[in-house]
């Protein structure tokens, strides 16, 4: 299988970003958070949408630190500008961020990455919602080599993940029309996903264990039969 090329649907992507922030009224709200991150840096812009307006906030500061300064919410917008101008697009799946194979510690210069988190809402319609990690590059030159590095990292087919996952539903208004994403393609009703540690792969719950240890038990005492 081939990485899933997301430059169409960043594409359309950056055009909603720019639609909400130039016409607020235009959704009930929104809650879009953009970290870019280039060059061993970090470039974080929050976005809250509300009441037809928007409240901005910047912060910046080196990928490995543990905290991030505030910074001119201009600057992280240029950052921001700078991805989306990018010709390039994939995105990486939750296997990423299962050990070490990270593509924050094996970063190639060749590439920025932008993780994108993005929910909204118009009035009297049903609340969409995507949280994906994308990697950007100039061109299939710069591209080739950190795709062939990055190949069973990436996200093939489309596929959701826990931590990341395309465009759906999180609150389906009262009387939904058909539900669609806002590249068009019809979306299905989920319950929001909690939030999971980019470090760890969620523990199964006590019940699960139980199982687990009584199957392990099974299996050993058919061994000796």
């Amino acid at each position: 299988m081939t990485a899933t090329s997301y430059t169409t649907y960043v594409g359309r992507l950056k055009n909603l970003y720019v639609e909400i922030l130039a016409n607020p009224d235009s959704v009930e709200s929104a809650l879009i958070e953009i970290i870019i991150y280039r060059n061993g840096y970090g470039h974080k812009a929050i976005h809250r949408v509300a009441g037809g307006k928007v409240a901005q906030e910047g912060f910046t500061g080196e990928i490995v630190a543990s905290a991030w300064a505030k910074a001119p919410v201009g600057a992280v917008l240029e950052e921001i500008d700078r991805f989306f101008a990018l010709g390039m697009f994939y995105a990486y799946s939750d296997e990423a961020f299962i050990g070490d194979k990270g593509p924050f510690s094996t970063a190639h210069w060749d590439a920025t990455l932008a993780e994108i988190k993005f929910s909204y809402s118009r009035s009297g319609r049903s609340t969409l919602m995507q949280r994906m990690l994308f990697v950007g590059f100039t061109d299939e030159i710069h591209a080739e080599f950190s795709l062939a590095v990055d190949q069973g990292i990436l996200v093939q087919d489309h596929a959701d993940g826990l931590i990341h996952y395309e465009w759906r539903v999180t609150k389906v208004a009262n009387n939904p029309s058909a539900l669609s994403d806002p590249s068009g393609n019809q979306v299905v009703a989920a319950t929001p996903l909690p939030e999971v540690s980019l470090q760890k792969r969620p523990k199964p719950a006590p019940r699960q264990w139980l199982r687990l240890l009584q199957d392990w038990v099974q299996r050993w005492a058919a061994s000796f039969r």
